[in-house]
């Protein structure tokens, strides 16, 4: 989440901007960048694919499969009425 965070962004831009004025060398803020990335990278990458989409399925439930009004289950295929939808990976794409 940090990488994606509004006020990361900015200290990022900002820092790039010094950058570009000649305030700051980019070797020195790439280098703090990586320290901090490389840790978290190092942290996830050991993560199974299956265990991601589990977490996103969990996660995107509610936007994905919205609850219906009569109650019933929002993941059953609406093809064979049996089958749980999910997200899933393919050739063609997630």
């Amino acid at each position: 989440e940090r990488y994606v965070e509004y006020d990361f962004t900015a200290s990022l831009e900002e820092k790039l901007d010094e950058i570009s004025d000649g305030k700051l060398a980019w070797k020195d803020v790439l280098r703090d960048f990586w320290k901090d990335f490389s840790g978290a990278v190092d942290d996830i990458k050991e993560l199974r694919v299956t265990d991601v989409l589990d977490a996103l399925n969990d996660e995107l439930a509610p936007l994905v499969f919205p609850e219906r009004e009569d109650g019933s289950n929002p993941r059953i295929c609406p093809t064979c009425g049996t089958g749980n939808l999910s997200l899933k990976l393919g050739t063609f794409g997630a």
